[in-house]
């Protein structure tokens, strides 16, 4: 909870009829609600290739294994879990 204070300045706390400070008596207090949008990001999955140097030296072929992907939520698009999650 966000707590935002309104007081007058210090030259009208003084009673314009006397000129005397006045004292605080009370106060009025008046909540609203305040939504705060989610924030947003891209998450970059970098799947990385590796290539056996040592079988292409000797076979001129190199056994290739890729990082298997997990699959997307939505295939083709931009949506995460929690984006959709979000909308729903």
């Amino acid at each position: 909870m966000e707590t935002i204070e309104h007081r007058l300045p210090e030259p009208e706390q003084r009673c314009p009829v006397c000129g005397a400070q006045m004292a605080e008596i009370g106060k009025e207090i008046r909540r609203s609600m305040k939504i705060v949008p989610p924030q947003y990001g891209v998450v970059e999955d970098v799947y990385y290739t590796y290539a056996c140097k040592q079988c292409e030296a000797e076979t001129d072929e190199a056994l290739i294994v890729k990082t298997p992907k997990e699959p997307a939520v939505l295939p083709g698009s931009f949506a995460s879990p929690e984006a959709i999650a979000h909308i729903s």
